[in-house]
């Protein structure tokens, strides 16, 4: 006796061709679908594909921070960002998009890995700016550490990291731009 696991498909509900009717598979066998079921089946599918475009607008939006955060150089020691991460959208959407992605550990691990940077980033942020209250002698000098730490952060594993996971979105999922790189000048 073989006991075999087929995992769900990421695109149910299936159609037989054959005979044009939708199947579910249960502990009895495979059964067909109601038409309630078909309709929920697809409304399932509906949503899960919606919050995957969530995701891949919350990377862009990520992306346009991460361009805030990087001071130009002739400002580098005395300008600071107020910008920050947002990680709850990305937390929350995961569990939800798990059907979809289960399979998928490139990204997966990509998306994890890339939480963890910008929770760590946070950190170096919210240090800056509880100490930006406080008068310290050689503030220009903490400023410009700051900046060229951010800096290094985003462009050596942010932005090399999120241009990977939506490339991949792109690639496997089909997901697009809403707009154009031009659109708004700043979107790279």
């Amino acid at each position: 006796m073989f006991v075999a696991n087929i995992p769900q498909s990421e695109s149910r509900p299936h159609i037989n061709t054959q005979n044009g009717r939708f199947y579910c598979r249960t502990n009895k066998g495979n059964q067909i679908m109601t038409y309630e079921q078909i309709k929920e089946a697809f409304l399932r599918y509906e949503e899960r594909r919606n919050k995957l475009n969530l995701l891949y607008i919350e990377l862009m939006s990520t992306s346009l921070i991460a361009q805030e955060l990087v001071i130009p150089d002739d400002r580098v020691d005395r300008d600071y960002s107020l910008h920050y991460f947002d990680t709850t959208i990305i937390t929350s959407l995961l569990p939800d998009i798990y059907g979809i992605i289960h399979d998928d550990y490139e990204l997966l691990g990509g998306l994890l890995k890339l939480r963890i940077q910008l929770a760590d980033l946070n950190s170096k942020i919210s240090m800056l700016h509880s100490q930006a209250l406080i008068p310290l002698n050689n503030v220009n000098t903490q400023i410009e550490v700051h900046n060229l730490y951010v800096r290094k952060m985003i462009n050596d594993h942010i932005s090399p990291l999120l241009t990977k996971v939506m490339n991949h979105l792109e690639t496997r999922y089909e997901m697009s731009k809403p707009f154009r790189d031009s659109d708004f000048g700043i979107y790279k």
